[in-house]
């Protein structure tokens, strides 16, 4: 299985990330296939209305999808489309700010280890609350891949699309799934709600830090994410401050100042 076909999302314009990726190909021995990312401000609003459903994204997501998570939605879609339209058993896809460890090839040689009738196995993930932490994962759903990794199932989201491997079946599925997005790209690929998904322990993909500070999704997700924490942190102040006012209406007058 060595000879799987790897997919890295790029942006034609990151061309710095580009050769960031080509020097790590030559360090494994890895041949990649580079496929040219949606920028989300180049949609046109009829592309937009296609593919995302803004209504459907406050309603049952809480907020509305920023234009480059519109977009790395898109740059996946494509992917599996080609998997399905090449008749691609399997791929390996990979964002252009990843670093591969040492375990990364000999996982690649052990797909026939995988779970039965796994779709999506994470090679690198993490929690909401940091990229450090692993996702939660069941005690039980743990299967040994090889004498050093293991695949378990998650018990709760998996955050991160920069490095997994998906068989045909779970791309037929997100293709289908994907006609209407009004999620994130991982909020899909992480959760097995959707397909039967698995992640790969230790982690064999992981971010680059360097890449990892000018993402325009994490730079966005924050600015969401302090935006929300603020308007949060107001409404609790002016909670308060009507609290402590009930309770001096409360007070008998002679204890007034």
């Amino acid at each position: 299985m060595s000879n799987l076909p790897i997919f890295v999302v790029n942006l034609e314009r990151d061309i710095e990330k580009r050769q960031h990726m080509v020097a790590l190909a030559k360090k494994r021995n890895l041949d990649l296939t580079f496929t040219n990312a949606v920028l989300g401000k180049n949609l046109s609003r009829e592309e937009i209305k296609h593919h995302y459903d803004d209504v459907k994204a406050m309603s049952d997501f809480g907020r509305k999808l920023t234009l480059p998570e519109l977009g790395c939605a898109l740059s996946h879609l494509n992917i599996y489309k080609s998997m399905i339209e090449k008749n691609i058993q399997i791929a390996i896809v990979l964002e252009d700010d990843v670093e591969l460890s040492e375990s990364f090839k000999a996982l690649v040689n052990q797909v026939d280890n995988f779970p039965d009738k796994w779709e999506l196995m994470l090679l690198g993930y993490y929690s909401e609350t940091a990229s450090e932490r692993l996702t939660y994962s069941s005690f039980w759903g743990k299967h040994k891949v090889s004498k050093n990794l293991k695949a378990v199932k998650l018990t709760e989201l998996a955050f991160g699309t920069h490095g997994y491997m998906i068989n045909i079946q779970g791309a037929k599925k997100l293709v289908e799934i994907l006609s209407n997005i009004y999620k994130p790209i991982d909020h899909y690929t992480g959760a097995s709600l959707y397909l039967n998904t698995y992640g790969i322990v230790p982690r064999v993909v992981s971010l680059n830090e360097k890449y990892k500070a000018m993402s325009c999704i994490s730079s966005d997700r924050d600015n969401i994410l302090d935006n929300k924490k603020n308007f949060l942190k107001t409404i609790k102040n002016r909670l308060k401050k009507i609290k402590i006012l009930f309770w001096l209406k409360k007070l008998p007058k002679r204890l007034k100042f």
